[in-house]
């Protein structure tokens, strides 16, 4: 693949990240009806940005990237090779997120 297609396709994926971690830094407190969602105990959580998550990308690290908004915006626009788990049905799909890497919730 040419060199500017695949800078171009970075730059997309880059923008595509920024613009779904904006859209998803919303307040809990405008959505109360996730604020008493559990996510399974024993997982350690861990906050990275949406550039660490684009570096991964890039180096081809292994990690599994789940859109929590419904299933209607993840058909809308989603990032590449993320798969759906609405964040209402996450404690119940939780026995199906592999614990041995990294997990990126967006």
């Amino acid at each position: 693949m040419p060199y500017a297609v695949r800078q171009f396709m970075r730059l997309g994926l880059l923008w595509l990240t920024i613009g779904i971690a904006i859209a998803a830094s919303a307040n809990p407190k405008d959505y109360p009806e996730y604020a008493n969602i559990k996510i399974a105990q024993n997982i350690e959580i861990e906050f990275i940005t949406p550039e660490d998550v684009k570096h991964r990308l890039d180096a081809g690290a292994p990690q599994m990237l789940v859109d929590v908004r419904s299933h209607e915006k993840f058909q809308h626009t989603h990032l590449p090779g993320a798969i759906s788990i609405p964040l209402r049905t996450l404690e119940e799909r939780a026995k199906s997120i592999p614990r041995e890497t990294l997990v990126v919730l967006y």
